[in-house]
């Protein structure tokens, strides 16, 4: 292996040239295991050195590549994860009480570390669009001995009226409120 001496602002490959930014386009194929998805991601930051002609990337152009595949997959991207927590002003912690999602994995979401899959994708949809289903979620996260706020249980008692017998199981009025959010 060479050792070259590293110039501050040298190219880190040869040591002799200078690093030029520019963006560029880039279309390449995602693997998701059971299908390729072509992806297109617009103007990636990169740097290329003038001597040796190396191309580099960095965390930034690696977002921008991570928010082309989520938009050609059909996902949510990481800062859309984050807005609809920030929306309803919840934690990293209380997404994932709603959700059982797991903290660490919210936190990955939302840093582009990892996909979400699409049930884990129509979930955060669900909570963005769907007051109903959102109600619900927040009712079964309450703290025990307490009422969920009238505001959680009006939309609530709208579904169970509508879609269930009173002594139906729960969960029948998160899928009544989802489907009632698919249909709009």
């Amino acid at each position: 292996m060479n050792k070259v001496k590293q110039i501050p602002g040298a190219c880190p490959e040869c040591g002799r040239g200078q690093l030029v930014s520019f963006t560029r386009d880039e279309d390449f194929d995602f693997d998701l295991g059971d299908e390729r998805v072509a992806v297109q991601a617009r103007n990636v930051p990169v740097e290329k050195c003038d001597t040796c002609g190396e191309i580099m990337s960095g965390p930034a152009a690696a977002r921008v590549r991570h928010d082309a595949i989520c938009r050609a997959v059909g996902l949510l991207t990481p800062s859309e994860i984050k807005a609809i927590r920030e929306k309803f002003g919840w934690s990293q912690q209380h997404l994932a009480a709603l959700t059982d999602f797991g903290i660490a994995t919210v936190s990955r979401w939302e840093r582009g570390r990892l996909l979400q899959n699409r049930s884990a994708n129509k979930v955060l949809l669900g909570l963005r669009d769907c007051p109903a289903f959102r109600a619900y979620l927040e009712s079964l996260v309450e703290p025990k001995g307490s009422l969920p706020s009238p505001q959680a249980e009006e939309p609530i008692n709208r579904l169970k009226g509508r879609y269930v017998d009173k002594e139906r199981v729960p969960s029948v009025v998160a899928f009544a409120a989802v489907f009632e959010f698919s249909r709009n």
